[in-house]
C-alpha cells in the first residue's frame, strides 16, 4: 500500500482506506492511483485510471469515519466538480453499491 500523507493522521487513514476499498472491491493497482489529495475541509481524493480512464474516489471526511453509513463517491471521467451528486458524473452511496456501479460502468 502506498503511504499517503497529507500531514494529518486522521486523512491519512481515510486515504489508506480509500485505496484499501479500491484494491479489494475493485481490484485497482496502487500502481493505477496517479493522485491523492485531501481537499479543504471535507474531501478526500484519491485519482486512478481504469481501463484507460480517468476517475476519481472521494469520501467526505465526516462520512468515511467507520460506520454503516459510510459514503464513498466514486467518479468516473469527470474532473469537475467532485461534490457534485446530480448526475453528472458522480455517485454518492455506500462502498458496495458504489462497486456494483463502477463495474457497470467500466464492463
Amino acid at each position: 500500500m502506498i503511504n499517503y500523507s497529507v500531514g494529518h493522521p486522521e486523512h491519512d487513514s481515510a486515504l489508506q482506506r480509500m485505496q484499501q476499498l479500491l484494491r479489494e472491491e475493485l481490484g485497482i493497482r496502487d500502481s493505477e492511483i496517479t493522485h491523492s489529495c485531501y481537499h479543504g475541509t471535507s474531501r478526500h481524493v484519491l485519482s486512478f485510471m481504469v481501463n484507460g480512464r480517468a476517475c476519481r474516489a472521494v469520501s467526505f471526511a465526516d462520512q468515511f469515519k467507520p460506520n454503516p453509513e459510510g459514503k464513498v463517491a466514486v467518479q468516473l471521467g469527470k474532473a469537475s466538480a467532485a461534490h457534485d451528486d446530480t448526475g453528472k458524473g458522480s455517485m454518492y452511496m455506500t462502498p458496495m453499491e458504489t462497486v456494483e456501479r463502477v463495474r457497470a460502468m467500466i464492463a
